[in-house]
């Protein structure tokens, strides 16, 4: 099987307090007609399955992106010391 290169695009919104991994290289205007939500265990967050009319997984997005990382060690870029 010949496999071309493709790296899935990740946004961060962290004012929408949303994240969206892009797994499709493109996606048109209307093509994402289902979206599956599914709550996340024991968080305030949700991931959102959005697929095209076959059923082929194009994105998801994850609502409450804060809520995941709380406790982590992960600090936000808003939240972060630079030193400057």
């Amino acid at each position: 099987m010949n496999q071309s290169e493709f790296y899935a695009k990740v946004v961060v919104d962290l004012e929408a307090d949303a994240a969206y991994i892009q797994l499709a290289d493109v996606i048109d205007e209307g093509e994402a007609v289902v979206n599956e939500d599914f709550p996340l265990k024991k968080r305030k967050s949700a991931a959102v399955f959005d697929m095209n009319a076959r059923g082929e997984l194009l994105g998801i997005e994850i609502i409450g992106v804060r809520g995941l990382f709380k406790n982590s060690g992960f600090q936000s870029p808003e939240n972060s010391d630079s030193g400057s």
